[in-house]
């Protein structure tokens, strides 16, 4: 069955963005469509996401402006702009104009709310650093909806400063939606459409995209599920579990085989139900409906494996982290840990079981998944100082247990007390540490 791609631009890219895919000819089924903003972008992504396989829009800006909302309906988005080559080429033709531009009068829009270094010149000093792109793709993945929403008028007001200033001759554009105030300011503008060769090459990508995500959504999943005190359960209690367990499954319409094991049960499913059923691996509705309707508390732990076997392995893993925390957690087939789920506290622990990480877990007597939580809480903070309280809140333990984790770190080497701070209450005074896992 043919592909069904939408395609999302501005208004001033919907003619020759049809223009050039029906030159084109793709083997799929195209339709297209266009934003006024990019506040609008995601509810035009909403309202075509049942029927879509992937969507194409312009820019990265309006790709991050849909991923930056949350959605019930998730498929494959590739932004299209222009390539690196067609970059160059527009700097080129302005200089080849008869009117001596100067490349320091050249500005790239892009640039302009990055810093203050937005010129041409700019431009192809930051593409011989390995720095360049990173940096700019940073910056467009992490921007907030709010910063989104108003960046089109932002980068407009700054280029008429420029333009009334004197300080520049032309700005090469990627944000179309801009082009209109441009022309209303009588200000010069190119705006370099992408080459056949490079739409094909996103178009190529996209499909490559869908396929991957059928083949992930139907990935190997399995949930465990266990009281999370096992001593205190009789067997009425775990068929009392197995009943709210299957209404459950029955609310929610899915359709999955559930086996007992000796602590509780293990439910086979799909990648694409996972992640249905979590909210795209942020809450756990399974825990909450099995705890506010039984008497005791529960469990849950998610694996999801290339094969049965590593879902298995992966959910025994994720549920021993449910039961120590008291919340849920995902580990996904890369051996990423995901959670706690249901909490703001959420973090991505990345899959670092590497021979530092082992050295140092041995070295400080303390296990590798706490080595990692430390790793990814410094990542996440960029701070590698941290105390006990704050460790404590941060991971869901008990002051004596973190307390103990750092002490072990400082015993091993990787972690001292640089200072300590003091309050107006009465008390000890709190010990700063330093983490250090070089």
């Amino acid at each position: 069955m043919s592909k069904k791609i939408v395609i999302i631009s501005s208004h001033y890219l919907h003619t020759p963005v049809k223009s050039a895919f029906e030159r084109l000819k793709p083997d799929c089924d195209l339709i297209f469509t266009t934003y006024d903003s990019f506040q609008n972008i995601p509810s035009v992504y909403d309202s075509y996401a049942e029927e879509a396989d992937g969507f194409l829009v312009s820019g990265p800006i309006a790709k991050s402006a849909i991923e930056v909302v949350e959605h019930k309906i998730h498929k494959p988005v590739v932004s299209f702009q222009i390539d690196l080559e067609g970059m160059y080429k527009s700097i080129l033709d302005i200089l080849m104009e008869p009117k001596n531009s100067d490349m320091n009068r050249i500005v790239m829009d892009f640039m302009v709310l990055m810093d203050d270094k937005n010129t041409a010149t700019d431009f192809l000093k930051g593409m011989t650093s390995e720095q360049f792109i990173p940096r700019f793709s940073q910056w467009t993945s992490h921007l907030p909806a709010e910063e989104i929403a108003c960046i089109e008028d932002k980068m407009v007001n700054r280029l008429i400063e420029l333009y009334k200033e004197g300080k520049m001759d032309i700005v090469i554009c990627q944000f179309t939606n801009i082009i209109p105030a441009l022309i209303e300011h009588n200000i010069p503008y190119l705006f370099p459409f992408p080459s056949d060769l490079t739409l094909t090459s996103l178009l190529h990508e996209l499909f490559a995209k869908i396929e991957m995500e059928k083949l992930l959504a139907n990935r190997s999943t399995l949930l465990s599920v266990t009281p999370r005190k096992l001593d205190s359960i009789s067997p009425e209690m775990m068929a009392l579990l197995r009943r709210k367990i299957e209404s459950f499954l029955k609310e929610n319409l899915m359709e999955c085989l559930i086996l007992d094991n000796k602590e509780g049960f293990h439910i086979f499913t799909t990648a694409q139900v996972l992640d249905s059923i979590t909210n795209h691996y942020r809450t756990c509705s399974l825990s909450s409906y099995l705890n506010e309707s039984l008497p005791f508390e529960c469990s849950v732990g998610y694996g999801i494996g290339n094969t049965l076997s590593d879902a298995l392995k992966n959910s025994t893993y994720a549920i021993r982290e449910a039961r120590f925390t008291g919340h849920s957690f995902i580990k996904n087939a890369q051996g990423d840990l995901i959670g706690p789920l249901d909490s703001e506290k959420r973090m991505v622990i990345e899959n670092t079981f590497n021979r530092k990480c082992t050295y140092i877990a041995k070295k400080c007597k303390l296990s590798t998944i706490t080595i990692q939580k430390l790793m990814t809480y410094q990542k996440l903070t960029g701070d590698n100082k941290v105390t006990t309280q704050e460790l404590s809140s941060r991971f869901g333990v008990t002051i004596r247990n973190a307390n103990r984790i750092l002490q072990n770190l400082q015993k091993g080497g990787c972690a001292s007390v640089v200072y300590t701070r003091t309050s107006n209450s009465k008390g000890r005074p709190t010990k700063v540490y330093e983490l250090n896992f070089q």
